[in-house]
């Protein structure tokens, strides 16, 4: 499940159980970025077990950049558990030699702090 709140200077989005690879999850995301007009998003995955191999992770980063081409400016501040953190690495490494803004964090103060230099 994925909940998504307006803050004041970001969008927050927080989830919880299995996740695995979903275009249309991600669609659902981007299409909650565009209508908020959020350059700034906070991602809460600490209570998400995530069930996606490197492969998918990879094929996420190719569809990010063919279907979401405005996301290359877009500062992603994601929040994992101990046990997504590999996952999680593979992902914002990806996505950084792609153009993408994202990084990984086990403390949701530090990802806002981070954030909110961006």
């Amino acid at each position: 499940m994925i909940n998504f709140q307006k803050k004041d200077k970001y969008l927050l989005i927080t989830g919880e159980g299995e996740l695995s690879h979903s275009t249309d999850r991600w669609k659902q995301v981007y299409s909650t970025i565009e209508e908020t007009q959020s350059r700034l998003v906070l991602v809460d995955y600490r209570r998400v077990n995530f069930n996606i191999p490197n492969v998918d992770a990879f094929n996420a980063i190719r569809f990010y950049e063919s279907k979401f081409p405005t996301l290359s400016g877009v500062s992603g501040a994601v929040v994992l558990n101990e046990a997504n953190m590999s996952i999680g690495h593979f992902w914002r490494d990806l996505g950084k030699s792609r153009g993408f803004n994202f990084q990984i964090f086990n403390d949701v103060v530090e990802a806002e702090k981070w954030l909110l230099q961006q």
